[in-house]
């Protein structure tokens, strides 16, 4: 059974594919993959929500102790029949908070459409649904963005780590259905880990990153595209020049 309500710390790292290729090396030794009922490595597509103005993002990107969104969420290639997952994300004070039901990909459309829940079944999460709902009569939320990227997971008891590549976003023809693509958010070369635990993540793990001179970063996708999309052409220039020469740098670091 999926697990639909999360409380736990959620650090991310981005590194270059290197870094990561020498990381994988020690998650496959020391954690098993987690298929979550699929592939180990697998697609995800997701469309966050918004309002007109932007509000839930630029709000989140001002750093309160307090922020959350809304996504629908769906694994690999979707219908409108298919199920997937509707889920309202938290963050306070640095715990991530993650609520979700399953639902069909037809009826999550029309629940935020309408802000009305749908018929009850079986597989609902009728008490994260009703939370929706609430949110929902709180915001006057349209589709924003759709990101997708390929993930691969592994576990260890209550520690969880991903990584994500081929981040992918668009503004248009936002529905899941519509399959996975867009401009890529983040070159080729880059990956973005994401440790995730209700406790303290293993001492094997702490001190693989600090080898590796891989350090937490603050990164959300969602946050990110926003920033890019609305930087002008010099600010993008001087952003990716700075990022060159610091990955420069930790790779210089690594071949020694």
């Amino acid at each position: 059974m999926a697990i639909e309500i999360f409380n736990r710390i959620e650090n991310k790292y981005l590194m270059t594919s290197g870094q990561y290729n020498i990381l994988k090396q020690t998650l496959q030794e020391q954690m098993l993959l987690d298929d979550q009922g699929i592939d180990p490595c697998y697609t995800i597509s997701n469309i966050y929500y918004d309002t007109k103005d932007d509000y839930l993002i630029k709000h989140s990107l001002s750093k309160p102790d307090f922020k959350e969104k809304l996504r629908i969420r769906a694994y690999g290639q979707v219908t409108l029949d298919s199920m997937v997952f509707i889920e309202l994300k938290k963050k306070i004070n640095g715990v991530v908070n993650k609520r979700r039901s399953k639902i069909r990909l037809k009826d999550a459309y029309k629940m935020i459409k309408t802000k009305q829940l749908p018929q009850l079944k079986s597989y609902h999460n009728e008490l994260v649904l009703r939370e929706i709902q609430f949110f929902l009569g709180r915001y006057d939320l349209k589709a924003s963005t759709v990101i997708s990227y390929d993930r691969c997971a592994y576990k260890q008891d209550e520690f969880r780590v991903t990584s994500d590549s081929n981040i992918q976003t668009r503004k248009d023809n936002l529905r899941l259905e519509n399959g996975g693509y867009g401009d890529l958010l983040l070159e080729e070369d880059f990956v973005l880990l994401e440790a995730k635990s209700t406790g303290a993540f293993p001492i094997w793990f702490v001190t693989l990153l600090s080898q590796l001179q891989i350090y937490k970063s603050s990164f959300s996708k969602y946050g990110k595209d926003y920033i890019r999309r609305h930087k002008t052409i010099e600010e993008r220039g001087v952003a990716q020049l700075c990022w060159t020469q610091y990955l420069a740098t930790h790779q210089k670091r690594l071949s020694h």
